[in-house]
């Protein structure tokens, strides 16, 4: 069975309840260090700003015709670590998400050669010890205190505010994580959202944007007008670029420009160091760059 859509459903929903929660998060192309999903909430100390982080697992499994399980190494399991699991039973709105510690996972869940286990038989959902762990507005009080102790902020600014389009766009230069739809739904429902962003964030928006499959030019930024606004932005000279292509995200719903895709660009260790957004029709186009060390520019 193919488990690519579950897997997507598992994050749109355990990333829905995250910001409905109050915390902000980025989901990661690639795994980094057991992680697949930040978890992240800002932190004042004057006129300091803080980006507190918890490393995440988003899990989906379907319980409607078999048992299953979650396996987790055991090298991932540390105090800044959790995982989110979306049991889907044969009554798909009985659904729910379950919340599990590095402590919670230590106590309760099976261990074997190396691993974690967390068993999931077909009533798992209805059991009434698993219900402890649901995610929600009381349990959400685990990942409040695990944030108290975290000592890994991802970024501190001697700044008084930061929009959540630069918050984003920093949190992929330090992560490689990219904003949630919810956000880019919202970001590109704004008539005047490309004038309130500099250049190289607007950029990793697009790109983001394209990466996630998210149709912006189907909803509210047409694509042609995308095209004359990259047109008009006045970016730094031309980088050359001497990464190895990765992988290529083509636009589902480009219509006029068909040949719109985005390039990840890696590194020799496979990270991601920056994107390539490519416009194009049969008669021109227009290519944008951003990297994760800050530089971008365009090609017209």
């Amino acid at each position: 069975m193919d488990t690519k859509p579950l897997e997507k459903e598992a994050v749109s929903q355990i990333t829905a309840l995250l910001l409905k929660y109050g915390f902000k998060c980025a989901d990661l192309s690639f795994d980094e260090d057991g992680a697949d999903l930040f978890l992240i909430k800002k932190e004042e100390r004057g006129t300091d700003v803080y980006w507190k982080c918890l490393r995440c697992q988003a899990k989906g499994r379907d319980v409607s015709r078999n048992s299953s399980n979650v396996r987790i190494p055991e090298s991932y399991v540390r105090d800044d670590f959790l995982v989110f699991v979306y049991v889907k039973p044969e009554d798909v709105d009985s659904a729910q998400t379950y919340l599990y510690t590095a402590g919670d996972i230590q106590e309760v869940w099976g261990y074997k050669n190396g691993e974690y286990v967390l068993y999931l038989p077909k009533d798992f959902v209805f059991r009434e010890e698993n219900a402890k762990y649901l995610f929600n507005k009381s349990r959400r009080e685990a990942i409040d205190e695990l944030l108290k102790d975290v000592d890994n902020n991802l970024l501190t600014k001697d700044i008084k505010a930061l929009t959540e389009a630069d918050f984003y766009y920093r949190m992929w230069q330090k992560t490689g994580g990219l904003p949630p739809v919810e956000y880019l739904f919202d970001l590109f429902s704004n008539d005047n959202m490309s004038y309130l962003m500099d250049t190289e964030v607007f950029i990793f928006m697009l790109c983001a944007s394209v990466v996630k499959n998210y149709d912006i030019f189907d909803q509210r930024l047409s694509i042609d007008w995308t095209f004359d606004c990259l047109k008009q932005f006045k970016t730094k000279e031309e980088e050359s670029v001497e990464l190895e292509e990765g992988r290529k995200y083509s636009s589902d719903v480009a219509i006029a420009f068909i040949r719109t895709f985005v390039r990840e660009l890696v590194s020799t260790g496979k990270e991601i160091a920056g994107y390539h957004l490519h416009i194009a029709d049969d008669e021109e186009a227009i290519d944008a760059y951003v990297m994760r060390n800050g530089k971008f520019w365009v090609k017209r």
